[in-house]
């Protein structure tokens, strides 16, 4: 299967021939794949991990440090567009200075 998506040949490879997606579909390794469940999302995962131990305050903490991030790089855009605003004000000024 991935030797016929891989192929460098568009013409052969899977997904870009004739029958388009129908190839892969019907390859045998899809036999007996749920289509019609991944379409409605009904599938089951093949594997649920299981969670031991889920420790809030880790979870908070993170949360903190990623917010304190977010807003860090939030205030420093912000400066950024004051100073490019106020250097197009400036431009702007010397324009109309040069028309009058």
């Amino acid at each position: 299967m991935v030797r016929h998506l891989l192929t460098i040949d568009v013409t052969k490879r899977y997904g870009c021939m004739k029958a388009g997606v129908k190839d892969i579909i019907d390859h045998r390794f899809y036999r007996d794949f749920d289509w019609r469940g991944l379409l409605y999302m009904n599938l089951d995962p093949p594997y649920t991990p299981k969670i031991k131990y889920c420790d809030n305050l880790t979870f908070n903490k993170l949360k903190v440090k990623f917010l304190i991030i977010f807003y860090k790089y939030t205030i420093f855009i912000f400066l950024e567009m004051i100073t490019i605003l106020q250097i197009f004000q400036t431009i702007l000024i010397q324009i109309l200075l040069f028309l009058l």
